[in-house]
C-alpha cells in the first residue's frame, strides 16, 4: 500500500519533502506524540511541538531548514496530543 501512495504522489506532479516523525511508544491509538507537523505557521515564526523523543532535534533542524526565513520555537506537545490534536489544532478560528 505504501508503494501504491508513493507512486500517486509521485504521478501527481507535486514535489513533497520528507519530515520526520515517531509514533513508537505512544500511549493509545489517539496520541499524536511525534507529528511535528501539527504545527503554528505565523508571518515570522514557526511554532513546533516538541515530544521528549529522539527525533524532536531532527524535526526542529528540518523545520529551520524548509523555513528558513522564520524563526522555529518549540513546545512542549505531549499534553494536547493525548487528544489527537497539536498546535494546529489548538489554534484553529471557527467564525459564527
Amino acid at each position: 500500500m505504501t508503494h501504491l501512495r508513493s507512486a500517486a504522489l509521485h504521478n501527481s506532479g507535486l514535489k513533497w519533502i520528507s519530515f520526520p516523525f515517531d509514533l513508537s511508544g505512544n500511549e493509545d491509538s489517539d496520541d499524536a506524540a511525534g507529528l511535528y507537523l501539527n504545527y503554528l505557521e505565523l508571518k515570522d515564526f514557526l511554532i513546533l511541538p516538541v515530544f521528549d523523543k529522539d527525533t524532536d532535534n531532527e524535526a526542529v533542524k528540518k523545520a529551520k531548514e524548509i523555513f528558513s526565513d522564520k524563526k522555529v520555537i518549540t513546545i512542549q506537545g505531549n499534553e494536547p496530543a493525548k487528544d489527537t490534536g497539536i498546535i494546529n489544532c489548538l489554534t484553529w478560528n471557527i467564525k459564527k
